[in-house]
């Protein structure tokens, strides 16, 4: 006998929740528990919804659990929600703790999780993932443009332990996109109270593992356990301090000098040494995260995809990874990287050329574009040593292939994510991780209208492509359709792609439950410290 569609769909996932912190047996713990993590840069913002970059997420994480969460290791974990079931193909029932509660002691409800979706995909908010997330609900995209009030978005309180998602298409990934902080609750009351304001110390009220205590900027943000989590029993650490460190030669050195367990970063070219002489320290994880740079398609030399395309084929790709950075990363001609589900990366018909070729190529594209020799190029980065060394190895590479000059211009974070978004840039350093294992999530970065996709390009046949892909129920046929879409896309070089990132850095022998995660998070608290 042939299952009903809602019998075959009525799938129960109970996530039981296993300790944060997964000791070993024997393991002798440090007295003091607190770990002093190195964050990169200072986070622009701490509002999870708004928060873009990764040293913005490192933190959220900690602070902000959604409906289900990612431990150390990337696999899936029950958050605030302790059970979920998916009743047909386009909608779930997510059942929230009834022990979940906010740092000051108010209860988490389900009410609580239905505004913050809502407030996630309001225009009026502005958040740089409303378009990339908002798509998954039913009427989210109407409701992102402003094209349909907030109420009709796919999410309603059944009660107030229990919330039902509509998704726009069948979304067999919903519960491990639910991981990211975006989607958890957010404290309305603290929100209404205080404005703005109410991501600074003494005001934020968090759902998460730790709660805000400090944040001098420039110096630390400190974070404390929350003792109102609903797993606080098992959270080992009692202190987090998050040090916005972006020289990356400076994190090395507080790291050996005692007064970091985590350093962010290897700066370029020192990681086969430390490798060598710390080999029990250095840790190196491949990430579903791509290093590449944003060509302003509304700049009017780089509306010419010809220009584009030279620019792009003269980087020497294999030379940056082994002699440049050195640090265990892979070269990368696409957006959709190794690992990554639901697609297959491209690869452009050059890769095979000598380089010779591929520079006689280039600079004809550039003869026919009238591109003359010295025309100067506008680089833009974020402070730091490895940033800085990435660029320059880029106007090193056109300057003595393509005899293009480059100016090149170093900000702080947070002022190069605003101008990125603002389109005052020509070419821009850039980089994503995926939200969620599975190809929607890299190729947010060049579909239509996307926030992230800052270039302005936009491949509608390419759209056409992903949408027929959403609604395929045969995984199959929906790979396929990715993988095509994601081919056209890299046609048009509207990013050059480079890097497929690793997680490369120092982490002291006696930080234990590091893990190895492809989506990067290393939460703290499945972090515990061993005495020493």
């Amino acid at each position: 006998m042939k299952a009903s569609a809602s019998l075959l769909f009525l799938i129960t996932l109970i996530a039981m929740p296993a300790p944060a912190a997964v000791i070993p047996a024997g393991a002798d713990l440090a007295e003091r528990q607190e770990l002093i993590r190195s964050n990169g840069s200072e986070p622009a913002t701490l509002d999870p919804q708004l928060a873009e970059a990764l040293p913005d997420n490192m933190i959220t994480h900690d602070l902000f659990e959604g409906l289900t969460a990612m431990d150390n290791a990337g696999r899936l974990q029950a958050g605030l929600a302790v059970s979920w079931e998916r009743k047909n193909p386009d909608t779930w029932i997510f059942h929230l703790r009834p022990d979940a509660r906010w740092s000051d002691g108010v209860p988490i409800r389900a009410a609580d999780v239905v505004y913050s979706i809502q407030r996630l995909l309001d225009p009026a908010l502005h958040s740089p993932y409303a378009n990339g997330f908002g798509g998954v609900l039913k009427n989210g995209m109407a409701v992102t443009a402003g094209k349909m009030p907030l109420a009709e978005v796919g999410v309603r309180a059944v009660d107030d332990y229990t919330v039902e998602l509509m998704t726009a298409y069948p979304v067999a990934f919903l519960p491990e996109l639910l991981a990211n902080a975006q989607w958890g609750p957010v404290p309305r009351h603290a929100i209404q109270r205080w404005g703005k304001d109410w991501v600074n110390p003494g005001k934020l009220v968090s759902s998460g593992a730790f709660r805000l205590v400090a944040w001098t900027a420039g110096q630390s943000i400190v974070l404390e356990k929350n003792r109102q989590y609903w797993d606080a029993d098992s959270v080992v650490l009692q202190r987090v301090n998050y040090l916005p460190v972006e020289d990356l030669g400076q994190d090395v050195s507080l790291y050996f000098s005692g007064k970091t367990d985590f350093v962010f970063q290897l700066p370029p070219g020192q990681f086969d040494k430390l490798r060598l002489s710390h080999p029990a320290e250095v840790k190196n994880s491949p990430l579903l995260s791509l290093r590449y740079f944003s060509l302003n398609l509304r700049d009017p030399l780089l509306r010419d995809v010809r220009v584009r395309k030279a620019l792009s084929m003269v980087v020497d790709r294999d030379k940056l990874a082994e002699s440049i950075t050195a640090d265990g990363q892979s070269p990368a001609y696409s957006v959709i990287l190794q690992g990554l589900r639901g697609a297959a990366p491209s690869s452009y018909e050059w890769q095979s050329w000598s380089m010779a070729h591929r520079v006689a190529a280039a600079r004809q594209l550039l003869k026919e574009a009238g591109v003359a020799p010295h025309r100067q190029l506008r680089l833009i980065y974020n402070t730091s040593d490895y940033q800085k060394t990435l660029s320059e190895y880029l106007a090193s590479e056109w300057k003595s292939k393509l005899g293009l000059d480059s100016q090149l211009e170093s900000t702080d974070y947070p002022k190069l994510m605003q101008k990125r978004h603002q389109g005052q840039f020509q070419i821009a350093r850039n980089g994503w991780t995926a939200d969620y294992n599975d190809a929607i999530s890299m190729l947010g970065i060049v579909r239509c209208g996307d926030a992230e996709n800052v270039s302005g390009g936009c491949n509608q046949t390419a759209e056409d492509l992903i949408e027929r892909a959403n609604l395929s129920p045969d995984p199959e046929q929906r790979s396929a359709l990715l993988t095509e879409a994601n081919r056209l896309i890299m046609q048009d070089y509207t990013i050059i792609p480079l890097l497929q990132y690793s997680d490369s850095r120092l982490v002291k022998p006696y930080v234990g439950g590091y893990g190895q995660n492809p989506l990067g998070r290393y939460r703290s608290k499945d972090i515990y410290i061993i005495r020493h």
